[in-house]
């Protein structure tokens, strides 16, 4: 339980009239439920803009958290979503993550997409490249990163060569928040990192970091 209390130890209200969070687990310790609380013990609207969440597992998997309101009746979670839906391949790795309505129905989020795809390396080793998709399926522009598709380069030995931010149109695309569009990464012969250097999509060079 995480409550808010004043100097005299009494429960008060966040502003957006929280005061208790509770949390539940199940019998193998895992993370399964969180409820929202006002100073009086009433149901409350979080800082999620939801009363709490439900986990769901498939084995030993999450595959779902769905959201409520005060009520219990499904809410809208500030991702835009009632469900996040999670699929996996057999190494466990997080291949999909679908923003739902409740019955199941794809929903567009708060990002401008309504499914984030994930392709891993055949070993299950490493993340490849991950894509953003509308409620048919068809391509979308993520909308605090501006791009499409994320793709990742390794070499032979496993390390992190390049890193290209495509748009729908399989283009080199510009990073909304940074600007850039392609991160090159260099390494000695004992595969430590010894340059980074991004660029925009016309190739020129651009100050700072990868972000995310």
């Amino acid at each position: 339980m995480l409550q808010n209390v004043d100097e005299s130890g009494g429960l008060v209200n966040a502003p957006c009239g929280a005061a208790t969070l509770r949390y539940f687990y199940d019998a193998q310790g895992r993370f399964s439920r969180w409820e929202v609380y006002d100073r009086h013990g009433r149901p409350a609207t979080g800082p999620s803009s939801t009363a709490g969440e439900q986990n769901r597992f498939e084995g030993y998997e999450l595959s779902d958290i769905l959201f409520f309101d005060t009520t219990g009746a499904p809410a809208v979670h500030w991702s835009g979503a009632e469900r996040w839906h999670f699929e996996a391949d057999r190494f466990g790795n997080r291949t999909s993550l679908s923003f739902q309505r409740n019955d199941g129905r794809l929903m567009r989020g708060s990002r401008g997409y309504a499914e984030a795809r994930y392709v891993w390396s055949e070993d299950g080793r490493f993340l490849r490249a991950e894509s953003f998709h509308d409620v048919d399926g068809a391509p979308a522009v993520h909308r605090t990163l501006g791009v499409h598709r994320i793709e990742r380069v390794r070499d032979s030995l496993g390390l992190l060569v390049e890193v290209r931010y495509l748009g729908v149109d399989g283009a080199l695309s510009d990073r909304k928040d940074t600007g850039i569009a392609r991160v090159v990464h260099r390494y000695d012969g004992r595969g430590v990192r010894v340059q980074t250097s991004s660029f925009d999509q016309e190739g020129r060079t651009r100050e700072g970091k990868e972000q995310g």
